[in-house]
């Protein structure tokens, strides 16, 4: 499964494309599909990565319609290939081929393929470059992107990159000027899908020479001294040993950095000495990628400045962390307040440091938008309540209720012959198999949440 995703990683690198275009709802008899393999393309966080990976394998392989065969070599009468059979069958009538098809899935077989994550602002600044130049048309430099993956939300802060200076393709600005007072006639509207809720703690390491060892709970407050206010320096100053405090923390483009500086109440680097912040990986660098343990220890291993990483402190997600053991090396979850960050606490809301996970789409406004691939796949249409509008949900929104079923299954689900699995079970378990949490419990509501934004060179402002 794994090698395959990588595969799809290598062609999305190679050809660049996006399907964030308008495109023909010409289907047969199934809503908001068009006959074709699409490809659909995320971008973006580190988090969410390993998870879209499984979710696009199991969306990927999913049944859907038959399509036309291959047959070489072609003459006048050959089908299109990589098309649903009887496409050319009136809307909203059934061809005869697609009558037993699994129509809740993956219908059209459409690919979704997953770029290597470089942060979550990386894919958001994607995200909102496919406008590209004045004439609409993406500079070949970023890649064609659909989705951003986000393990921030929009108020997040720092967590949107895509308005004024950032927001330049060789000079010119992706989006229109705009203002609450004056807004342009048809602004860019992004929407935000909340799929998932996960966690962020301190870590530590347990060494035989570090101070960190007894110290297993810190406060809020005592995170924001270490973090932000540099009057926490020593571990022993928090129940520990007698050594200074070495702070790591992510790079800026993490979307895990921006909630975390927001946990902490600011920037998660000021205390980090000048030296080890500049970029320049000779003399140390603790500013690291996200979730990733194995750059504390590695710079431990190379003796780098004397650092002693049972003297470290970093943040982690806990769903990335209990699921990734390659992640979490050596390192070990800290207490907040008191309050283990156990599924218990993080599913039920009692830890502070809970956070949701998303997906980022351009909903509306000025082409290209999100083509009906991209729906499909993560999130809902522009319709007025997505809850209630089944197939009108995406395959990762959609409610257990509206998702496809063997024969015979027991629960809430859409019972059809050919479907190989309980898809809306198969989709949770995705989710939670990767550490996190699902939105709901209800079988009929809508698993996902919806937040639209309008954006423009001033900022985003909620619609």
């Amino acid at each position: 499964m794994k090698r395959l995703t990588k595969a799809l990683v290598a062609i999305a690198c190679l050809m660049g494309v996006t399907m964030l275009a308008p495109t023909a709802h010409a289907a047969t008899d199934v809503p908001f599909t068009d006959d074709n393999v699409s490809r659909v393309t995320t971008a973006g966080s580190d988090t969410t990565y390993f998870l879209l990976n499984d979710m696009a394998v199991l969306y990927n392989e999913s049944e859907g319609c038959v399509l036309n065969s291959v047959a070489l070599p072609l003459v006048a009468a050959s089908p299109q290939q990589n098309r649903c059979n009887g496409a050319t069958t009136p809307e909203g009538v059934a061809a005869a081929s697609q009558v037993n098809a699994l129509k809740t899935a993956n219908y059209d077989h459409d690919i979704v393929i997953n770029l290597f994550p470089q942060g979550s602002s990386a894919g958001r600044r994607q995200l909102c470059a496919q406008l590209g130049a004045p004439d609409g048309v993406r500079d070949p430099r970023v890649p064609g992107v659909d989705i951003a993956r986000s393990s921030a939300g929009p108020s997040d802060a720092g967590s949107f990159q895509c308005s004024g200076a950032t927001a330049l393709i060789n000079g010119v600005p992706i989006f229109p000027t705009g203002v609450p007072a004056a807004p342009v006639a048809n602004p860019r509207v992004l929407r935000f899908i909340a799929f998932a809720r996960d966690a962020l703690t301190w870590v530590r390491w347990d060494t035989p020479t570090g101070a960190s060892d007894p110290v297993s709970n810190l406060t809020q407050a005592q995170l924001n001294d270490i973090f932000v206010d540099c009057t926490i320096t020593n571990w022993n100053q928090v129940g520990g040993g007698n050594a200074p405090i070495q702070i790591w923390t992510a790079v800026p483009a993490s979307g895990s950095r921006d909630v975390w500086d927001g946990f902490v109440g600011g920037e998660s680097d000021t205390c980090i000495p000048a030296a080890l912040k500049d970029g320049n990986a000779a003399n140390g660098e603790r500013l690291i990628r996200e979730h990733f343990a194995p750059a504390v220890e590695d710079a431990i291993a190379a003796d780098i400045d004397g650092q002693d990483e049972g003297n470290s402190i970093f943040f982690f997600s806990t769903g990335v962390w209990n699921t990734n053991p390659g992640n979490k090396g050596a390192s070990l979850l800290g207490n907040v307040n008191g309050i283990v960050p156990d599924d218990t606490n993080i599913g039920d809301g009692t830890f502070p440091f809970t956070r949701l996970l998303y997906n980022v789409i351009i909903q509306s406004g000025p082409s290209p938008v999100a083509s009906e691939a991209t729906r499909r796949f993560t999130t809902a249409r522009n319709i007025t309540n997505p809850a209630t509008q089944d197939q009108q949900l995406g395959f990762i929104c959609k409610p257990e209720s509206a998702h496809g079923e063997p024969l015979g299954t027991p629960g809430a689900g859409v019972e059809s012959a050919a479907a190989s699995q309980d898809y809306g079970q198969a989709v949770k378990n995705v989710i939670t198999s990767n550490g996190f949490f699902m939105l709901t419990t209800s079988d009929t509501a809508s698993r996902c949440q919806f937040a639209d934004y309008r954006v423009d060179t001033t900022g985003m402002v909620p619609v």
